[in-house]
């Protein structure tokens, strides 16, 4: 630090997460402007009352990239250069913190501006400097010097510009850089690295043992994303593997967060629970919902970057020595002391991330299932299976949600093991059945209908569908059942064929999971034919979900199923992440909006206002509107007035029985599936 504050007017060691100066070092500027508290935090140099929501250094942790950012200081704009690093305190604990190197502007502030951002070449480095290589060096000279772990930094062509002490110390190389670069080059994992792999588990041979290194690989760019370099951090965790030195952290690492991986936490927090027999804890597990659309939508390494920001929350969220570790996918545990746990320190952790995700299209949803263990002895899976039983348990849709939970819970894990065990006997005995849901015109003109499940069992009688369609999806079962209420819906039209039934339409629904089991085109056209149905008689539903899960797949999929007769629908329009841009690209016949938009609410002309708008923007696009959810005579003569074509709910009929739809619609009885 002492070696680069000639180039700067001041530079911090912070941990941003915990808002913490660990080491600033600097000339009369930096004396003239002490923090207002004596707490040492580190946004008190910019006179804010808590944390700087658009911080560099946090901003840098969690994407492993130099950052930039103007800041206010006494009424002068600085700049704050953000380089993150891990740094090792005398426990042996790794913490990503930054190094933040800030230089005073010219400019001033004016209240309630920031400074135009200058541009990207020259502005992280002294002006007399103009070689960037070198500029790169000084600023990783200062690093190295301070961090307890290896530096190796690389240049954009790949050469070793840099590397300190500890680097030719832990890998007993002599001092030349040519034959540092020669060994890394042999002994790193590279697929690790050109996968995206920022952090990893390396282990080489040393005389007759065997070391375990964390490495760390940071791509620096400046402003606009142009490159710089590259640098590489390593450190010794061998002493971490409890003596177990052959495999130690490379079995209990995740190589992308850094956190304990399943075998890792188990490991631990039975370690953990034996140090304190006879204390109350908590196991925590967090969840992170239709994470997959987060790299369906925005690409693998946004997804990464979002697990490490996750990953970072927990280790945060940990107090002394609490266990935290990403057990599987996007799920991540925390094994707490009960006296810890405070769920408004957690709910404002959590905001924060799910405020740096900020996204239009996708809002990211955290999810907290809580356990309170009984005895300290409980196996560690059988915890965390009851802690995602209370995140199953979650049916709200908010940004933050959490669940604790209670032995009713595992009625309804029984419950759903009793659905998933006879539901083939079901299908197989007959017991499924369509009912039928009309669609009607304003003036009550039965137009077409809606095919929904209905199981009727032998001893309980009818099951709600929210009883045993989510245990379905669930269970990776649901495309079954569509399968066979698509088939179904085709024979009732080949029975109404020749009669006075015979114009009405029947719509059929496509989850996800279908889209992602089946050749849909295949399997719809194998249906009519064998019926001798004609495609257009047969409605599909596609859910807006479905769609943003794989926008591409449902373009292709909407375009191959109109071509040969069907008529899609979007479904559920409005009900979750909307995008107007799905109605660019996907070219649907029939707009269904979400019942949601009639809800009673204190915002209810808002909510006119909105349906007008995607009434006649459907219209434009030459498409028919359906809405769903339709209950009174005030509801309908509103959508009617807006342009609504079709309407569907209890106003007209609740899902009944085909006989009585046909008893009800055409007085008289037929033929029925």
């Amino acid at each position: 630090m002492r070696a680069v504050t000639p180039l700067y007017d001041f530079v911090r060691l912070v941990d941003p997460g915990e808002c913490r100066v660990l080491k600033s070092e600097g000339g009369e500027r930096q004396k003239m402007s002490k923090p207002a508290k004596a707490d040492g935090r580190c946004y008190d140099m910019w006179g804010q009352g808590d944390r700087c929501w658009n911080c560099s250094s946090y901003r840098a942790v969690v994407s492993g990239r130099l950052q930039e950012k103007v800041e206010s200081l006494d009424g002068n704009a600085c700049r704050v250069i953000s380089v993150p690093i891990m740094q090792q305190d005398e426990a042996g604990e790794l913490h990503a913190c930054c190094l933040e190197f800030v230089r005073l502007l010219e400019q001033s502030i004016i209240p309630g501006e920031e400074p135009e951002e200058e541009e990207a070449d020259g502005c992280a480095y002294d002006e007399k400097c103009t070689d960037r290589d070198k500029s790169l060096q000084i600023i990783m000279e200062a690093l190295g010097r301070h961090s307890s772990s290896a530096i190796v930094c690389m240049d954009t062509g790949g050469n070793c510009i840099y590397a300190n002490e500890a680097a030719f110390r832990m890998f007993r190389i002599r001092n030349e850089l040519k034959d540092l670069k020669s060994f890394l080059d042999g002994w790193l994992e590279r697929d690790a690295r050109e996968s995206g792999g920022r952090r990893w588990i390396q282990s080489y041979e040393q005389g007759r043992g065997r070391r375990c290194i964390d490495v760390e690989y940071f791509q620096i760019n400046a402003s606009g994303d142009e490159p710089l370099g590259s640098y590489y951090s390593f450190t010794d965790v061998t002493k971490l593997t409890d003596g177990d030195e052959q495999t130690g952290m490379l079995r209990v690492l995740d190589p992308l967060t850094g956190l304990y991986d399943w075998e890792g936490f188990r490991e631990k927090a039975r370690k953990y629970l034996s140090q304190h027999e006879g204390e109350a804890f908590l196991l925590i597990r967090v969840n992170i919902k239709d994470f997959k659309l987060v790299n369906q939508l925005f690409g693998r390494k946004r997804g990464d970057d979002t697990l490490r920001a996750v990953a970072y929350m927990c280790r945060d969220l940990a107090v002394g020595g609490d266990v935290y570790g990403r057990i599987i996918n996007d799920s991540f545990a925390i094994l707490t002391l009960a006296e810890h746990f405070d769920e408004k320190r957690y709910r404002t952790r959590a905001l924060q991330v799910v405020e740096q995700f900020g996204n239009p299209i996708y809002k990211l949803h955290l999810q907290f299932g809580i356990y309170r263990l009984k005895k300290n002895q409980e196996d560690i899976a059988i915890m965390c299976d009851r802690a995602m039983m209370a995140i199953k348990s979650i049916k709200d849709d908010h940004v933050l949600s959490f669940a604790e939970y209670t032995n009713d819970m595992i009625v309804n894990a029984l419950y759903e093991s009793e659905v998933v065990s006879s539901f083939e006997e079901a299908l197989k005995n007959g017991q499924v059945h369509i009912y039928l849901q009309p669609q009607n015109s304003h003036d009550g003109r039965l137009i077409a209908a809606e095919a929904l499940a209905r199981w009727i069992h032998p001893e309980q009688g009818v099951i709600p569908p929210d009883r045993f369609i989510p245990v379905l999806e669930r269970a990776g079962m649901i495309h079954e059942l569509d399968r066979y209420i698509w088939e179904k819906a085709v024979r009732q039209l080949r029975d109404w064929k020749g009669t006075k039934k015979e114009n009405v339409r029947i719509s059929v629904n496509i989850s996800p999971r279908d889209i992602a089991k089946m050749d849909l085109e295949s399997v719809f056209l194998e249906l009519v034919n064998k019926y001798g149905v004609e495609p257009s008689k047969l409605n599909l539903e596609i859910t807006e979900t479905a769609v943003m899960a794989d926008p591409q797949a449902c373009i292709d999929l909407v375009q191959r199923l109109q071509k040969a007769g069907f008529a899609v629908e979007i479904d559920d329009f409005g009900s979750c992440y909307s995008s107007l841009n799905l109605l660019k690209d996907v070219h649907a016949n029939v707009l269904k909006i979400d019942r949601i938009f009639l809800a009673r609410t204190e915002q209810e002309k808002r909510a006119e206002v909105i349906l007008t708008h995607i009434i006649n923007m459907a219209r434009d696009l030459d498409m028919g509107v359906i809405t769903e959810g339709v209950e009174t005579e005030r509801q309908l003569d509103m959508l009617h007035k807006l342009g609504c074509d079709m309407f569907q709910g209890f106003l007209f009929s609740k899902p009944i029985p085909v006989n009585e739809f046909e008893k009800k619609y055409f007085n008289a009885r037929i033929k029925s599936s």
